[in-house]
């Protein structure tokens, strides 16, 4: 029987592994996982990255910027309110889509949405304007970068797996949560939703759970859950 009384694991990984390289890693404040303050607004992110040749002429950046705008929109769909009153407001915050990285080379594309349930007769922010597809055959600008600390939630998926390999269908999802103070907490929680969020990317297979770990990063705190299943591809997440 696990013990969530203090930091732990359970389970094991095959030997041969290769950790970090097929994953999400998600990060959420508690206010985004109850319902939300009429009138505050929030901030949403979400990026993808893939593994790339290092001579590739890559220009395929429209299917990573639709991904993580579909991430963040699927994100969105659960919100809901204290009250009733007006719809929630959404508006593009940020959005950014390139190559980057010289010796281990990667695609990538991220969209962060602002979210507002309005106040009657509040403000609705207007944001950037979406790309079109010829925007998205090459490298795009950085508009509107959201500082870390303004966010309440970040969803990274990443493959950057080189393959074939005897492990590629192990995929990790690394949960973070932050807390006021981990002193007297338990991780039941934060591993019973990690466990949710990974179940949603496994879709209607069973999860196959190889290896669970959980812990603390301290300054900010934060629980950190790690759940490594076996997957043939991914699906969306919802809370």
């Amino acid at each position: 029987m696990a013990d969530f009384s203090q930091p732990g694991s359970d389970g094991a990984l095959p030997e041969g592994f290769k950790e970090w390289h097929w994953g999400v890693i998600y990060t959420v404040r508690p206010e985004l996982l109850a319902p939300l303050a009429r009138g505050r607004e929030y901030r949403i992110v979400a990026s993808v990255r893939r593994r790339v040749a290092k001579d590739e002429d890559f220009s395929a950046y429209e299917e990573l910027y639709q991904r993580a705008a579909w991430a963040a929109r699927a994100r969105i769909a659960d919100l809901t309110c204290v009250d009733e009153g007006e719809p929630l407001h959404t508006w593009v915050i940020s959005q950014s889509w390139g190559c980057f990285g010289e010796e281990h080379r990667f695609a990538a594309a991220g969209i962060g949405l602002g979210v507002v349930f309005p106040n009657a007769g509040g403000p609705r922010p207007e944001g950037l304007i979406a790309p079109d597809a010829a925007e998205l055959m090459s490298p795009g600008p950085l508009p509107g970068v959201v500082e870390p600390r303004q966010i309440d939630e970040i969803y990274n998926e990443f493959d950057v797996r080189e393959l074939p390999y005897a492990h590629s269908d192990i995929f990790l999802f690394s949960y973070g949560e932050y807390v006021p103070d981990h002193r007297g907490m338990r991780f039941d929680r934060f591993v019973e939703r990690a466990e949710k969020l990974a179940q949603a990317h496994a879709g209607a297979e069973p999860l196959r759970i190889l290896k669970r770990e959980w812990m603390w990063a301290t300054n900010p705190d934060v629980a950190v859950v790690h759940i490594h299943t076996q997957v043939q591809s991914l699906h969306l997440t919802g809370k």
